[in-house]
Parts: structure tokens; C-alpha cells; sequence
């Protein structure tokens, strides 16, 4: 009677045991389930701020390849003196250099922290690691294309070169709003007239205007790269913003 008093004994407690066990671990997959959910949450606000600035980023870097472009496609017949104002407003507005930086607070948390071992789709753990590898890997070309061809070869050619004089963009060439350079218009008055850029001196086949074409054309080039890559960024970060979604739904 008694060793089936102490079995029942030793039994309840073994029961216990597992039974405390398991509330253990339910607790701590509810605790990592909800770690998932709020990860995966910061990844997804990274994403809208992302899909917002890439498009941003993708129509006024389109506006500088425009102007290049346009610059490149004047220089290449006569410009009459009554045009010439507006190409060097073209060119000179090709210098401005639009730097890409995007938020990425979410899937560096999930990296330094371990908690992307917790995302338990392992498809959407590929594609956040894929999507973030992709963008840094734009970022970089998009910088090197920005220090190489805008701030190296053309600003070096026009600026640097002194063929073109620095002067504050009119509005309406890149269709955003400078506001240093509104200011320096208004404090300089409606009356002031910019100098003749020195370019205007030389003759269209000359050595200094082959060189400015040739830096409007790659500035172009590399311009358009850059919005490219963003377009293309910009629609996984959407595919990837759906997917996550659709994943939290159903969990």
C-alpha cells in the first residue's frame, strides 16, 4: 500500500515537472512569437519610408539625367546667344547630386540582437535578407556613380574647369525647390544678370566642348542607372512589404 502511495507520490510530482516544463516553453514561444511579430513590424515601417524615398529619389535623379541630356542634345548643333542662358542653367544644374540613404533600423536589430532566427517563414526571412543585401549593394553604385561622374567628371569638366561660372538653379530646371539658391536669387534681385560663362568663348569643335559633352553624356549614362536600380529597389521593397503583411494576417 505504501509503495503505491509513494508511486502516486512520485508520479505527481514527475507531472509536475513536465507539466511546469511545458508552460515553460508555451510561454516562451508566445514570448518569441511576439518578438517575430514586433521585428517584423520595424521591418515593414523601414519598407514604407523606403518604397516613399526611393521614389523621390527616382524622379529628381531622373530630372538630373533629363538635364544632361538636354544640355548634351543643344550642344550637339549651334546655340543661338538668345539660348544660351538656359543650356548653362541645364548644365550646371547637371552637377546636383541627389545621395541615397536608406533606413534600415529594423533588419539591423534582427541582425545584432539574433532575433532573425526567430522569423519562422523561412522564405520571408530570405527575402529580407536578400532585399537588404540588394539595397546596400544600389547604395554603393549609386554613390560611386554620384562621386564619379557628377561630383568627379562633369563638375571637375564645367566647374572646376572654369567653363561654366556656379550660379543658382532656376525652380523649374529640376522641378524641386533649392532653397539656397532661391535665397541667393532673391538677395541678388530680379535685375542681376550672370556673366557669360567663359564656355560660350570657345568654338563648337573645340578640345573644351567635346570634353563637356562627353562629361553631359556619361553624367547622363550614370544617372539613369541610378534611377533604374532605384525603380527596380523600390518594387521589391513592395513585393516584400506584401509579403510580410500577408504573413502577419495569417499569424
Amino acid at each position: 500500500m505504501l509503495n503505491k502511495k509513494l508511486i502516486a507520490q512520485g508520479f505527481a510530482i514527475v507531472l509536475s515537472v513536465l507539466l511546469a516544463f511545458a508552460i515553460d516553453a508555451w510561454w516562451d514561444r508566445l514570448g518569441e512569437k511576439d518578438d517575430e511579430r514586433e521585428s517584423l513590424l520595424t521591418v515593414q515601417a523601414d519598407l514604407e519610408a523606403t518604397i516613399d524615398l526611393l521614389e523621390d529619389y527616382a524622379d529628381v535623379v531622373a530630372r538630373i539625367s533629363g538635364a544632361s541630356l538636354s544640355a548634351y542634345r543643344a550642344l550637339s548643333s549651334y546655340v543661338p546667344p538668345s539660348a544660351r542662358d538656359s543650356i548653362s542653367d541645364l548644365m550646371v544644374a547637371s552637377t546636383v547630386r541627389r545621395t541615397m540613404r536608406l533606413p534600415r533600423s529594423g533588419y539591423t536589430g534582427l541582425v545584432s540582437t539574433g532575433a532573425l532566427r526567430l522569423i519562422r517563414d523561412r522564405d520571408i526571412r530570405n527575402q529580407i535578407i536578400r532585399f537588404y543585401a540588394d539595397a546596400e549593394s544600389l547604395q554603393e553604385i549609386a554613390e560611386k556613380n554620384s562621386t564619379t561622374h557628377t561630383d568627379g567628371h562633369l563638375a571637375s569638366v564645367l566647374i572646376r574647369g572654369g567653363l561654366m561660372l556656379k550660379r543658382p538653379i532656376p525652380q523649374q530646371i529640376l522641378g524641386l525647390p533649392l532653397l539656397s539658391d532661391e535665397a541667393i536669387r532673391e538677395r541678388l534681385g530680379e535685375e542681376f544678370r550672370h556673366r557669360s560663362d567663359p564656355l560660350w568663348d570657345f568654338p563648337p569643335d573645340s578640345p573644351e566642348w567635346n570634353r563637356v559633352r562627353s562629361a553631359l553624356l556619361q553624367n547622363s549614362r550614370g544617372t539613369q542607372t541610378n534611377v533604374t536600380g532605384a525603380s527596380l529597389i523600390r518594387v521589391q521593397a513592395i513585393e516584400l512589404h506584401a509579403a510580410i503583411n500577408s504573413y502577419l494576417m495569417s499569424n
